[in-house]
């Protein structure tokens, strides 16, 4: 985490009285944080969640400009910065229409078979700016300031329409409900240094640590910004460290949940927000990583030890299977649906059938060899992947090729 983050975060913990605990200790927890989430993809199932179920056609991207940098950094999995020009202005305000060069991409949100919003950093008049923006088949994309920084750990979120959303980025929640035009920052008490946010239909969920330091997590419908504490139980607060957050239906409803480090990883989750239950994963598992939610399934990769391999419940978390194929080094698994789910190594691109895992068409010759930051769905045809340079890339064959979306 860079320095301007860190001092971020000590003025969030300034203004917000970690009374409770101790502000460094806070900090380095969020370190771990960050540096674990390096290797977890981020969700985005708005629309899947949602209900989408419109089958997608495949119509090209007309996007303007070329593709982002595509240097690769060897001391970082994160995006590289774009090099800034001198700034010759003060930096646009949130939701200001902005016409940015070398955009790099650090998060996307598909609100529909279609149209999907990007989190990133470019270079704006001012010099190095955040960014947000709209794309759809057929059109250029509209981007505008961002709140907060260039923060290469930010997470977007847009429920299906596109008028509600939020970001998290230098620990601070902001919140749009006019389609990104204007930004506030949310404070939500139950979460100090929020973290992680998920549109699931029509509620938000963030998650994050509380004042003491421990996981926290607090939800409020879409259209409102009061959030209220999500309930979870003292057990699942103190011990071990949480996966990011993943859904999926099941007869009770969309179940929000995550996974634990403990003795045997286990999976926590909620329907209400009221009441939470946990299931233990397999013993064989010491540790998983890249919870994905897909309608009817969760996915998630499990390290036995001596290798990696997917595992997949389609009971919404009370009992896993591990599928018996080993997928190569760190690992990233977003779902597509009971069956299958895309697989990012480092190394290649595939798709899990079953047991087989198919060597997915990759965007470029060199993209198979980055690490992927996000890879997601929102729905079984289309797909997200974002590379460690900040790359954007789409699917609208359930994995099977991908094709670089171009950005100014």
């Amino acid at each position: 985490m860079s320095d301007h983050l860190d001092e971020d975060l000590r003025r969030v913990l300034r203004e917000r009285t970690p009374v409770d605990g101790d502000g460094e200790a806070l900090l380095r927890r969020v370190h771990t944080g960050a540096a674990r989430r390096r290797t977890r993809r981020r969700v985005a199932i708005a629309a899947a969640a949602a209900g989408v179920t419109t089958i997608a056609v495949a119509v090209p991207l007309s996007l303007r400009g070329g593709p982002a940098s595509t240097d690769d950094p060897v001391a970082s999995q994160s995006p590289s910065v774009p090099a800034s020009g001198p700034a010759s202005g003060p930096a646009p305000r949130p939701g200001t229409p902005v016409e940015p060069t070398g955009v790099q991409v650090t998060a996307v949100s598909g609100v529909s078979e279609s149209e999907f919003w990007v989190l990133g950093r470019g270079t704006c008049p001012s010099g190095e700016c955040a960014v947000v923006g709209r794309a759809a088949p057929g059109g250029e994309p509209e981007f505008v300031a961002a709140p907060g920084t260039s923060d290469r750990a930010a997470t977007l979120a847009m429920a299906v329409g596109g008028t509600d959303g939020w970001v998290v980025s230098g620990q601070t929640l902001y919140a749009t409900h006019d389609g990104a035009r204007s930004w506030d920052d949310v404070a939500v008490t139950e979460v100090t240094v929020p973290e992680e946010v998920t549109v699931l239909g029509r509620r938000v969920w963030v998650s994050g640590a509380d004042r003491r330091g421990r996981e926290a997590v607090a939800t409020a419908t879409i259209d409102s910004d009061t959030f209220v504490d999500a309930g979870l139980p003292v057990a699942l607060r103190d011990r071990g460290t949480v996966d990011e957050p993943a859904a999926t239906r099941s007869e009770a409803g969309t179940v929000y949940g995550f996974l634990r480090d403990q003795a045997v990883p286990t999976f926590a989750g909620t329907t209400d927000g009221a009441a939470w239950t946990t299931s233990p994963t397999v013993a064989q598992c010491r540790d998983t990583s890249s919870l994905s939610g897909a309608d009817g399934a969760l996915w998630a990769v499990c390290d036995t030890g001596s290798g990696f391999r997917p595992m997949v419940s389609a009971d919404a978390g009370r009992s896993w299977e591990v599928v018996e194929v080993d997928i190569g080094p760190e690992p990233v698994i977003a779902a597509i649906d009971g069956e299958r789910a895309a697989v990012s190594t480092g190394i290649a691109l595939y798709v899990l059938n079953g047991t087989r895992l198919d060597i997915a068409s990759a965007p470029d010759e060199g993209a198979g060899s980055r690490r992927s930051t996000y890879l997601g769905f929102t729905i079984g045809q289309v797909g997200y992947l974002v590379d460690d340079g900040g790359r954007l890339s789409r699917t609208e064959n359930s994995g099977a090729s991908w094709q670089l979306v171009e950005l100014p």
